[in-house]
């Protein structure tokens, strides 16, 4: 296997395996919360998001062990196009629904925080996606 396939393979087994243990743990921390916290809607949402989280990551992450090395079907899961793309694919979906949970358990303990944290995510993702763009620009004009 190439050495940038097996990085992948390693970098995305490890960020699935994250995101599910994560996913489990809120739920178990949920099995001691009192009745005012589960029925609060913040935590209903986050609820929704780590349950569609916790399946998707932890499926993913064993894909990636068991198949990782068929390049044929990582491209068919992980396609090769922009994640900014939104495209709708498991991996996609299985890391906003993960995000979108943090979110709203984050929003449980503050609006002000939640949306402070979604405003950090943003700029972030945006600062990336144009480092990303601008790079690729650049190596284009160098190559004409």
């Amino acid at each position: 296997m190439e050495e940038n396939a097996q990085k992948f393979k390693t970098l995305f087994s490890w960020i699935h395996s994250v995101f599910a243990a994560i996913s489990v743990t809120f739920f178990l921390a949920l099995l001691s919360a009192g009745n005012n916290t589960i029925n609060s809607p913040e935590i209903v949402l986050a609820s929704v998001f780590f349950c569609i989280s916790l399946p998707l990551n932890s499926c993913l992450s064993f894909f990636m062990l068991f198949v990782g090395e068929n390049e044929e079907l990582i491209n068919n899961i992980y396609p090769h196009g922009p994640m900014w793309g939104l495209q709708k694919t498991i991996p996609t979906i299985a890391w906003y629904s993960f995000l979108l949970g943090i979110f709203f358990l984050i929003s449980f303990y503050s609006y002000w925080f939640a949306f402070l944290s979604a405003g950090a995510f943003v700029y972030t993702f945006s600062y990336l996606k144009n480092t990303i763009v601008n790079a690729l620009i650049f190596s284009l004009k160098t190559k004409n």
